[in-house]
């Protein structure tokens, strides 16, 4: 039962261990999420003003501004205006077919050739969309790194004309996943497709130019919006993060949420603790329960053997002769067997006593409990009447087959040499040994314990060291 516990409440923990990360995992995801739908709801409005700028700037109005103050005039300080109902955005600027800055809110970047990626190719080939490209410091015509949300202006004939360009310091992005609160090991960040930190809270200098994710465990997106979480170790601190990561569609900026593991788990673990303790305790109780239980049943088993036992031979003693000697009547009649008792009475006893002491007399009554067990079988039963007084229950067995097994026993013992004095001298004895058999119509045991004492003592006044059988009325022979 404990065995099914334990196995049951390891099962249920790693359970819910799993569905706490599952759950970190689908909130990480959906924080993400929710960054890049910020992200994308910035494109749209910056997407809004360049459609507008370009509807009222045209291709030739662009083009015919190089060297025109009057037209720098006129629409730099317009742009500037555009620029501030753009939240976040640090620049606005038309850019001709060269992809070279004609018009800009900040004038002092007209002439700047852009560094999109479409005016690296020659002739420029592109569509009529929005386009959004992350742009480090290095390639930034304002030399911060900027998020740059553009849209070509394409002819009729699918002629590239030039375009408008906003730009976003990247800056404002952290400020704003700064105003998210945190748990202390937790992090928000913005990284470019290889994963290198754009923005990051809790915001650490050290940390830019840094990879918040390896690139083996980054997922790849490719272009579309896409969202995925993952279990990582931060090469930022070794801290071991349930990241949520989601892309913007076709910008190459990452959103990434990451919840620490060890602390998402820590009331897990705190229960765990409180489980395991429990049951550990359970475990200690019922091992000092078990303990008392065994001890009782040893405690049980030894008064049964005293009880039972002669404590000098290790034989049974009278109680559990008389016990044993019943059931083995009953079971006889049931089966209408037969059962054979064996009264053994060592010789001159007292004699021994007296002449090699107490201490050689147990030692005799010793020897002949060994003899007696070892001419028996498992289902006979060797005890000590008292004194020198043995009795031989021998199951299943007729008068013939007790004879023969009394006189071996007698043998045994006249010719033993195994018994010395306390002054190792050898103490040579002999018995005396009364047989008798059941008969179907003895009332008790004590009329076969009757018997057997008749035998016996007509065996000691045969002159001893004698085996001598009485039957019952119904046998043919009596004494032999």
């Amino acid at each position: 039962m404990l065995a099914g516990a334990a196995v049951w409440l390891g099962f249920d923990m790693a359970l819910s261990r799993e569905q706490i990360i599952q759950e970190r995992s689908a909130l990480a995801v959906q924080q993400s999420q929710f960054m890049s739908q910020w992200f994308g709801t910035t494109v749209v409005a910056a997407d809004y003003v360049l459609r507008d700028v370009l509807e009222k700037v045209t291709a030739d109005e662009v083009n015919s501004s190089v060297g025109n103050k009057d037209e720098i005039q006129r629409v730099c300080p317009w742009l500037a205006k555009k620029i501030s109902t753009v939240p976040g955005a640090i620049g606005l600027g038309l850019y001709d077919a060269e992809c070279i800055y004609r018009l800009v809110a900040d004038t002092t970047k007209i002439g700047l050739k852009s560094n999109l990626s479409f005016c690296a190719s020659s002739p420029v080939m592109t569509e009529n969309r929005a386009y959004t490209q992350y742009l480090p410091a290095i390639k930034s015509a304002s030399k911060v790194p900027t998020i740059a949300v553009t849209r070509p202006r394409i002819s009729s004939e699918g002629h590239f004309l030039g375009g408008a360009l906003a730009a976003f310091h990247i800056g404002e992005f952290q400020r704003w996943i700064q105003s998210f609160p945190l748990g202390d090991h937790d992090v928000l960040a913005l990284a470019d497709s290889d994963a290198m930190i754009v923005a990051h809270n809790p915001p650490t200098s050290a940390n830019f130019e840094k990879r918040i994710i390896s690139l083996e465990e980054l997922p790849n997106f490719g272009r579309q919006r896409s969202s995925a979480s993952l279990i990582a170790v931060s090469p930022l601190d070794g801290r071991t993060r349930v990241y949520g990561v989601s892309k913007v569609e076709n910008i190459p900026l990452l959103c990434i949420v990451g919840f620490d593991l060890h602390d998402s788990l820590h009331e897990w673990r705190r229960r765990a603790w409180q489980f395991g303790g429990g049951f550990l305790g359970m475990l200690l109780l019922y091992t000092l329960a078990l303990r008392e239980h065994l001890l009782t049943l040893r405690q049980w088993d030894d008064m049964r053997d005293l009880a039972a036992t002669d404590p000098l031979t290790g034989v049974a003693n009278r109680r559990q002769l008389v016990l044993c000697g019943e059931k083995e009547m009953a079971r006889s009649r049931r089966y209408q067997g037969h059962i054979s008792l064996l009264m053994v009475d060592i010789d001159r006893f007292k004699s021994i006593n007296d002449l090699w002491g107490h201490a050689t007399g147990d030692r005799v009554i010793q020897a002949v409990a060994d003899a007696m067990v070892a001419i028996t079988r498992g289902q006979d039963v060797v005890g000590r009447l008292g004194g020198e007084e043995f009795l031989l229950i021998l199951a299943e067995t007729d008068g013939v087959g007790a004879l023969a097994n009394a006189e071996r026993l007698r043998e045994t013992i006249q010719d033993m040499v195994s018994v010395t004095s306390d002054d190792n001298q050898i103490v040579r004895f002999t018995v005396s040994v009364g047989v008798t058999t059941s008969a179907p119509d003895d009332a008790t045991f004590a009329d076969m314990l009757g018997r057997a004492d008749r035998a016996l003592y007509a065996a000691k006044n045969c002159g001893r060291n004698q085996v001598v059988g009485v039957w019952p009325e119904t046998c043919a022979r009596n004494v032999a």
